[in-house]
């Protein structure tokens, strides 16, 4: 069976799509990154999107999500169309570092970045700062997204976004967290 095929048979059965993902987790290259720098907390599976609209999702018409603070270069990234499902990977920082080490205790840049569409997904589904796979407690996510930038989000009654370069100098505590494919 082909790949479109297969696509349209798990769009007919759902009880199909639940059993791929399973099979896909047991099979998942992914691991979360056990070093001096970094505690694993573990996988998770990310759905794939079929279109994803920086501008709209960042604008104020999302009711979804309730933002406190977007960086601006956020919302001038081109729209991502057919981004795949990906495993993406946890981890907590140990001690207090930059952004640069954990990246090279990650892996290639190009292998370990994240959709910004991806990061939607996980920013709606705690839109008004529920649990899940995002700290909620003021403490800083960190998220690769390539072109040597990385996004942090942290809640403070709303989802504060920025997105700094990768040398940034800033020192991140210990306890924040990584997400990363």
């Amino acid at each position: 069976m082909d790949e479109e095929s297969l696509g349209r048979a798990l769009k007919r059965d759902p009880k199909l799509a639940s059993l791929q993902t399973a099979l896909h987790r047991l099979g998942s290259k992914v691991q979360p990154v056990d070093s001096d720098l970094l505690e694993p907390i573990g996988v998770f599976r990310q759905e794939g999107v079929t279109t994803f609209d920086p501008a709209a999702f960042f604008g104020e018409g999302n009711t979804k999500v309730k933002f406190s603070y977007i960086d601006d270069d956020l919302t001038k990234l081109p729209t991502e169309t057919n981004i795949p499902a990906v495993d993406l990977r946890a981890s907590r920082f140990r001690h207090d570092t930059h952004f640069e080490p954990v990246l090279l205790e990650l892996g290639d840049q190009k292998d370990v970045k994240v959709a910004l569409a991806h990061v939607a997904a996980m920013l709606t589904a705690q839109g008004q700062g529920q649990p899940g796979r995002l700290l909620n407690d003021g403490k800083a996510t960190l998220i690769p997204l390539g072109n040597y930038r990385y996004l942090y989000a942290c809640w403070d009654d709303g989802w504060y976004l920025g997105a700094s370069p990768i040398a940034d100098p800033r020192s991140w505590r210990q306890g924040r967290q990584v997400v990363s494919c």
